[in-house]
């Protein structure tokens, strides 16, 4: 098996830009599409939702007395609630979701405006070989958007591209091992 290092800043750099890319398409498919007053209002919470992603994802606090820590980003307050390190549980569950990717996510607005992201950093990197995944992942985002929605996780590609997938697993067992009170359907 091969592994490769990223470097988890050019990483990030790479996410943010393509987010930003991603919301300045969106705004000027809302602009097209709405009158004025709409397109205000949209710009608005794309803007505010891209600024507590970009927090969320330039986080430096991974490691804490040696250990990797897992960290839950609650979107409505645009704020890290919890960080915990990290645990065979987590690392094992992570790998399930992993394994378990059954197909893309197909929302086109994939970051949810409520709910939390849980950001798992991988002790040893996985070589997913599934069908909607063939790559090295160092790390995984699941994802809970709330509103009873079920869970999907979010994956950087090759290119550092943020890719959203769904998955057959137990997402409960991540919220019962972080002590999480969050409903899933």
């Amino acid at each position: 098996m091969i592994v490769i290092r990223i470097n988890r800043k050019l990483m990030k750099i790479a996410v943010v830009v393509v987010l930003a890319i991603t919301i300045g398409l969106s705004v000027l498919i809302l602009a097209h599409n709405n009158d004025k007053g709409k397109t205000a209002y949209a710009y608005s919470t794309i803007e505010t939702v891209s600024f507590r992603l970009r927090s969320f994802l330039n986080s430096e606090s991974f490691y804490s007395q040696g250990r990797i820590n897992i960290e839950v980003f609650d979107v409505k307050k645009g704020s890290v609630i919890k960080r915990a390190p990290s645990n065979d549980t987590i690392q094992i569950e992570a790998e399930k979701y992993i394994e378990g990717i059954n197909g893309m996510y197909p929302k086109v607005k994939a970051f949810p405006s409520e709910g939390y992201i849980v950001r798992i950093p991988l002790e040893s990197p996985i070589m997913s070989q599934n069908e909607w995944l063939r790559n090295i992942v160092t790390e995984l985002f699941v994802i809970y958007p709330g509103k009873n929605e079920k869970p999907y996780l979010l994956i950087l590609d090759e290119k550092d591209r943020p890719v959203f997938y769904t998955f057959k697993g137990d997402a409960e067992v991540l919220l019962k091992t972080l002590d999480l009170k969050i409903r899933t359907p």
